[in-house]
C-alpha cells in the first residue's frame, strides 16, 4: 500500500513538472496555486492563508508583451474584515504579496526565477474600502524582472464598476538560498536510517534536510520539480541553528520512522524531540488520520453566538405561558418561568455587550469618535446580524443608554439622530418602523433607537420614572404573545369577542401614550443644513438638543373587523377602531386647557412577517391630522406595548416627525395632571384595582337633614359637625 501511494505521488510531481515547464499560462498559474496547498488540503503556507486561497479565482493571463500579467478575482468574506466589516489592510497586502508574484511563473526557467524569489519591499496604497461581500479584481503585471530583482505591481478594481480600490508595489530579490540540489533518483537509495528526510513548504519552494553521517546536518533545498541536480555558490545554513518553531514546521512532515532516528542525529535534535508531545500530534494527525475523516474548514466553522442566542431567546418567549398562581398586585402581566430564565442569563454585563449591543447604532457610538462609519459599507450578513441584536435589545425591554462609563459612550445623540432623520420616512417604510425595501418587515434597528430616545425621555421625568418602570425597567416584560391580563368580569360584545388583538380588553380600557417631539426650528435645521453634503449612506451627526414628552391616555373601542387584505398577514383579520385620546399635561394645547378630548381612529393587522401594525389617526374638528405607524413588541396581545413614529397624515416632506409608544393598563379614570405633579392613583398598580374593586354605597341629603345638622346652632358659630372634641368643650365653658 506504501509503494502504491509512492507512485501516486510521483505521478503527482511529475504531472506538475509538466505542467510547469511546457503548459499554457493558465496551467503554470493554476500550478502554482495548487502547489500552496498540502495532500490535506491545507495551506503550505500556514493556516492564515486558509480562508484566502479558497476565494481566489484565475480569470485571464497575458505572457506576451513588455509587461506579462495575471488576473484574478476574490471574494471578500466576513473573516476577511476589520471590525468596520471592511477588508483588512492586512489582508489585502497578503493577496498583493501572493498573487503579483504569480505573474513570474510566466518568464520563469531553471536558474532565471526558479523559485519565484523572496519579497525585499512591498507597498500597499489604499484608496476606497472593500465592505464584506463584495468582488473585486486584481490585476498583476511585471514591470521589470532582472537577473537578481524584479518590481512588481497589483492593482485591486471594485468588479462590479471598475472602481480602484488599492495599488501595490512588490519588490523580489531572486537570492537562492541552497548550495546543493538532491534529486528524487539519489533520495530513493537513501535508507532511513542514513537519512532525515522532510518537507517544508513555503509560497514557491519545497525544502529539504538531508542528514549523511559523515556531514553536519545542514539545511538544503530541492525543487522536486526537476530530475536533474545544479550547484549554486551559496554557503548553506546549519539546521541546528534555526529557532525551535521552524524545526517543528520542518520535522512535522518526517515519517514516523524517521522521528525514531531523530534524536540519534547529534544532541540539538535529541532535546528538541524528547517528550515533544506536540510534534507527536503533528506527525500523528499527518501520517495516521485520513484526509477523507476530517472535516473541511466550512463544516468546523461554528454557526454564530449571535444567531444562536437569538434563536434560544425567540424560542423562549414564544413557548413562554403564565406561571400558574394568584394575580399579582404589581404587574399587568403574569409572570413566566421562560422569562425568568433569560432575565437571569441577561444580568451578566458580558452578555449585554456581546448580544445586545452590536446594532449599528452601537457600533457607530463605538466608533465616532475615531472616524464616521457608513451604513452602505455594511454587508448583508453583518445587517441580518445588526437587526437580530436590535430585535433581542427590543424584546429585552429596557433600554440602554451607555455601553461604557464614559459620557462618550451615551447611545441617546445617536438614536436621535435615526429617529429625527427625515430620510428614514418614506412611502416603502409607510414612514415607520419599517425596513426600505417595500416588504414591511420590521426594522428593529428603528424600533431599538425609538425605544432609547423615549428611555431617556421618561428618565429625565423623575416624577412618572416609577410609573414606566414594569414595562420599561424590568428585562422582557411582557415581550411574549398574550402576556397582558385583562381585568376579571368585563362584560364584552359579541364584536368584541371576535377581536383576536383583544383591543377592547387590553386597549379598550386605558392606554398610556408617550409622544416625544423637537422643536420645529432644530428638527428643521437638522435636515435641512445649509451646504448639506451627507450622502444617502452616511448617518447625519449625533443630535442632543432635547425634547418635548407629553403624556396621553387612550381609551379605544372596537368598531369593525375585516378580512385581511392582499398586503396584511392572512392568518388574523383586520380590526377597526375608534376611541378617545386626552393629555396628562397641562401645556398640551399651549393654551393651559389640555383636559379636551381628541377623537382617533385606527387599525390593528398583520404583516407579512406575521408582526403586529397599529395604525392610528388622531382627528381635530372632524379632520385627521396626525398619523402614526407602530409595532407591537412581543406579538399578539403582548403587554410591551406599541412602538413607532408619528408625523404628518399627509407625509409633509418637510415634517414634522418623531418617536411614540403607547402600552396597555387597565386603571380608571385619571384627574387631569400636571407636567411634574401627578396625583398618588396614578402610580397604582392594575392589581389593586382588580383586589379592591368593590361598591361605594352614596348617602343622598334632603334638605330636611341638613336643617337638622344646624338645629340648635346660635347665631355665629359653628354646627356641631364642623367643630372638633377641643372646640366643643372651650364652647361649653
Amino acid at each position: 500500500m506504501g509503494d502504491s501511494w509512492q507512485k501516486n505521488r510521483e505521478a503527482a510531481e511529475s504531472s506538475e513538472r509538466n505542467a510547469l515547464l511546457n503548459g499554457t499560462p493558465d496551467e503554470k498559474i493554476k500550478t502554482w496555486l495548487k502547489l500552496t496547498m498540502n495532500d490535506q488540503g491545507r495551506p503550505r503556507a500556514g493556516e492564515w492563508m486558509s480562508s484566502l486561497l479558497p476565494n481566489i479565482k484565475l480569470v485571464s493571463t497575458n505572457p506576451t508583451g513588455p509587461h506579462p500579467s495575471c488576473t484574478f478575482s476574490f471574494v471578500v468574506h466576513p473573516e476577511h474584515c476589520n471590525r468596520l466589516d471592511n477588508l483588512h489592510g492586512g489582508c489585502a497586502a497578503s493577496l498583493f504579496d501572493f498573487l503579483t508574484t504569480l505573474p513570474l511563473a510566466l518568464i520563469n526557467r531553471p536558474g532565471f526565477w526558479h523559485f519565484m524569489g523572496v519579497s525585499r519591499t512591498l507597498n500597499v496604497t489604499y484608496m476606497r474600502p472593500v465592505p464584506a461581500g463584495e468582488e473585486v479584481l486584481i490585476e498583476c503585471e511585471i514591470v521589470q524582472a532582472g537577473k537578481k530583482l524584479a518590481t512588481l505591481r497589483g492593482v485591486m478594481r471594485r468588479r462590479s464598476d471598475k472602481a480602484l480600490l488599492a495599488v501595490c508595489e512588490h519588490g523580489k530579490w531572486d537570492k537562492t538560498c541552497f548550495s546543493y540540489v538532491v534529486s528524487d533518483s539519489i533520495l530513493k537509495f537513501l535508507p532511513n536510517y542514513f537519512r532525515s528526510l522532510c518537507l517544508f513548504v513555503t509560497q514557491s519552494t519545497i525544502f529539504l534536510a538531508v542528514y549523511i553521517p559523515s556531514r553536519q546536518p545542514h539545511f538544503s533545498i530541492s525543487p522536486r520539480l526537476f530530475s536533474h541536480a545544479q550547484r549554486i555558490d551559496t554557503d548553506t545554513m546549519p539546521l541546528v541553528t534555526l529557532p525551535l518553531e521552524v524545526l517543528h514546521n520542518i520535522f512535522k512532515w518526517l515519517d514516523p520512522a524517521d522521528i525514531v532516528i531523530l534524536p540519534r542525529v547529534c544532541p540539538v535534535f535529541y532535546t528538541f524531540t524528547k517528550g515533544n508531545k506536540t510534534l507527536s500530534r503533528a506527525v500523528y494527525l499527518r501520517h495516521f488520520v485520513r484526509t477523507a475523516a476530517l472535516a473541511t474548514t466550512s463544516t468546523l466553522r461554528r454557526k454564530p453566538e449571535l444567531d444562536f442566542v437569538y434563536d434560544v431567546v425567540n424560542r423562549c418567549l414564544s413557548h413562554a405561558s403564565p406561571r400558574p398562581g394568584p394575580p399579582s398586585a404589581d404587574r399587568t402581566h403574569a409572570p413566566s418561568a421562560n422569562v425568568d430564565f433569560l432575565s437571569q442569563l441577561f444580568r451578566d454585563e458580558s452578555n449585554l455587550e456581546a448580544f445586545l449591543r452590536r446594532s449599528f447604532l452601537f457600533e457607530r457610538a463605538r466608533s465616532e469618535l475615531h472616524h464616521p462609519i457608513r451604513a452602505s459599507v455594511i454587508g448583508s450578513s453583518k445587517a441580518l446580524l445588526h437587526q437580530r441584536s436590535a430585535k433581542m435589545h427590543c424584546l429585552y425591554g429596557r433600554p440602554m443608554l451607555r455601553f461604557g462609563p464614559t459620557r462618550a459612550s451615551r447611545t441617546y445623540p445617536y438614536a436621535c439622530s435615526k429617529v429625527y432623520d427625515l430620510r428614514q420616512y418614506t412611502e416603502r417604510t409607510h414612514w415607520g418602523p419599517f425596513l426600505d425595501d417595500g416588504s414591511d418587515s420590521v426594522d428593529w434597528e428603528k424600533v431599538e433607537a425609538i425605544l432609547i430616545v423615549l428611555g431617556k425621555n421618561i428618565g429625565t421625568r423623575c416624577t412618572v420614572t416609577n410609573f414606566f418602570k414594569e414595562n420599561w425597567d424590568n428585562a422582557f416584560s411582557g415581550s411574549w404573545p398574550g402576556s397582558y391580563s385583562s381585568l376579571p368580569g368585563l362584560e364584552l360584545t359579541s364584536l368584541e369577542l371576535s377581536d383576536p388583538y383583544d383591543v377592547t380588553g387590553t386597549c379598550g380600557l386605558t392606554s398610556y401614550q408617550i409622544v416625544c417631539f423637537l422643536d420645529y426650528n432644530d428638527f428643521f435645521s437638522y435636515n435641512f443644513p445649509a451646504g448639506d453634503l451627507i450622502t444617502e449612506d452616511t448617518p447625519r451627526p449625533a443630535l442632543d438638543v432635547g425634547e418635548a414628552t407629553r403624556l396621553l391616555q387612550m381609551q379605544l373601542r372596537i368598531d369593525r373587523i375585516e378580512p385581511p387584505g392582499p398586503d396584511d398577514g392572512q392568518d388574523l383579520p383586520v380590526v377597526h377602531f375608534r376611541g378617545i385620546t386626552r393629555s396628562l399635561d397641562d401645556s398640551f394645547d399651549g393654551s393651559g386647557n389640555s383636559d379636551m378630548r381628541v377623537k382617533c381612529k385606527g387599525t390593528v393587522r398583520l404583516t407579512r412577517e406575521g408582526e403586529v401594525r397599529w395604525t392610528t389617526f388622531s382627528i381635530f374638528n372632524g379632520q385627521e391630522r396626525w398619523r402614526s405607524e407602530g409595532i407591537q413588541v412581543g406579538g399578539v396581545r403582548s403587554a410591551r406595548g406599541v412602538v413607532g413614529n408619528w408625523f404628518d397624515k399627509d407625509y409633509d416632506a418637510h415634517g414634522p416627525a418623531g418617536p411614540s409608544a403607547f402600552w396597555k393598563g387597565p386603571m380608571g379614570k385619571l384627574e387631569r395632571v400636571g407636567d411634574h405633579m401627578l396625583p398618588i392613583d396614578f402610580f397604582e398598580t392594575h392589581g389593586v384595582h382588580v383586589e379592591h374593586v368593590q361598591q361605594v354605597e352614596v348617602t343622598v341629603l334632603t334638605p330636611a337633614d341638613i336643617e337638622r345638622m344646624f338645629e340648635g346652632t346660635r347665631p355665629g358659630e359653628l354646627p356641631s359637625f364642623m367643630r372638633d372634641q377641643g372646640a366643643v368643650q372651650n364652647h361649653s365653658r
